[in-house]
């Protein structure tokens, strides 16, 4: 408990001593104003800071939609890649060994 009750009094002392400067003071003043006006407003009209919040919430909806749908695609094409791993392995070294086929056939025709 005295922990807590030491941190309070330290925070008000520090923001206390912080608004002895004049720019720290007018930036904490106009960003209070801002605040209680945007509050002002909120409370004055509500149904347009639910239309607002519908808004938004739709818009991030949206957004984790087509984010899930992204992060599918590429899981999918993830797994195809692992199937298709193997066949071109595969094809990769039946290509090598009919190319060094090929050329021991010509080196033992050239000889």
């Amino acid at each position: 408990m005295r922990m807590i009750t030491g941190v309070l009094i330290g925070a008000v002392v520090g923001g206390t001593l912080s608004l002895l400067d004049k720019q720290t003071r007018e930036s904490f003043e106009t960003c209070m104003k801002k605040t209680g006006n945007t509050v002002k407003h909120t409370v004055q009209h509500p149904k347009e800071t639910y239309h607002q919040v519908s808004l938004k919430t739709e818009e991030w909806k949206v957004t984790a939609t087509a984010l899930k749908q992204d992060v599918d695609y590429v899981i999918n094409r993830v797994n195809e890649l692992k199937k298709l791993t193997p066949q071109v392995t595969g094809l990769v070294q039946d290509t090598v060994t009919a190319v060094k086929d090929t050329v021991n056939h010509a080196k033992k025709s050239e000889r």
